[in-house]
């Protein structure tokens, strides 16, 4: 198996890698590079290498099989220091822990739940909105996720 590095991805900055580029158009760079180079899309956030996942089998394999996804290096104790120890950033028993607590909130019936506050909030916004108005749309669906 080849490391996700000499996979074909985009070109970055010298220093900064792909972060310009992330930063200047997040959902189009993303969309562009699943387009483009496929499933597994190698990245580099600065100097860190980086990955992009565009297969939702494969990261669901590396959301459950934590030996997948090993974070105990320096960049991830790194991140741990900036961000705390989340689901996200933990490592090993501690992970699974809570990786099993947070599973019922992902459950069939608490997520309906969930679609109805969408909705809700959604037609909230929506009623808001006049006819031919320009609208600032990445403020409007922050504060959406944000009430939801």
């Amino acid at each position: 198996m080849k490391d996700f590095r000499q996979l074909p991805g985009p070109k970055g900055n010298f220093f900064l890698g792909n972060a310009l580029q992330l930063n200047k158009d997040l959902l189009g760079f993303i969309t562009n590079c699943a387009e483009r180079y496929g499933d597994i899309v190698p990245l580099l956030l600065g100097l860190t290498p980086a990955c992009l996942i565009n297969k939702p089998e494969y990261i669901e394999q590396i959301l459950q099989k934590r030996e997948l996804f090993v974070k105990n290096t320096p960049d991830w104790r790194t991140v741990r220091t900036l961000v705390g120890q989340g689901l996200v950033t933990s490592d090993g028993d501690f992970w699974l822990r809570q990786r099993r607590m947070i599973q019922p909130v992902f459950h069939q019936q608490r997520i309906n739940t969930y679609a109805e506050t969408m909705v809700h909030y959604t037609k909230d916004l929506l009623l808001t909105w006049k006819d031919e108005e320009i609208r600032d749309i990445h403020q409007d669906m922050m504060s959406l996720t944000l009430n939801i």
